[in-house]
């Protein structure tokens, strides 16, 4: 995917030579332009605490498909996400089984994909 320049420019995560620092110093890059060419700079911020849990699995396998991923990939990532149960062990007592609808399991690829358009 990197060979094929997959991500947007801007993607740091998850990434080879690219990390919160790599982020950092871009975002600086930017703010300090904007403050020598007399230009506002205005900043979002996102709280991504547990981000890979909140992933929609349906959506990220719909953009999958808009960015040409070949099917058979697709599928196949589709059967790892899909008919997952989880439960909850305390002191002993297990709960009671429930479907995983959201979440990327070790996927940091996948939770990339997710958020590669995100600054479109």
């Amino acid at each position: 995917m990197e060979h094929n320049e997959f991500f947007c420019n801007e993607q740091h995560g998850c990434r080879a030579g690219r990390s919160c620092l790599t982020e950092l110093l871009s975002y600086f890059e930017d703010v300090d332009r904007g403050f020598r060419e007399g230009v506002d700079t205005d900043a979002v911020y996102h709280e991504f605490a547990k981000a890979f849990d909140k992933v929609d699995q349906n959506l990220l396998l719909l953009k999958m498909k808009r960015y040409d991923i070949n099917d058979i990939v697709i599928k196949w990532i589709k059967s790892f996400l899909n008919n997952r149960l989880q439960y909850v062990v305390v002191n002993g007592v297990s709960s009671a089984a429930g479907e995983v609808t959201s979440g990327v399991p070790q996927g940091p690829l996948q939770f990339s994909i997710f958020v590669n358009n995100m600054k479109d």
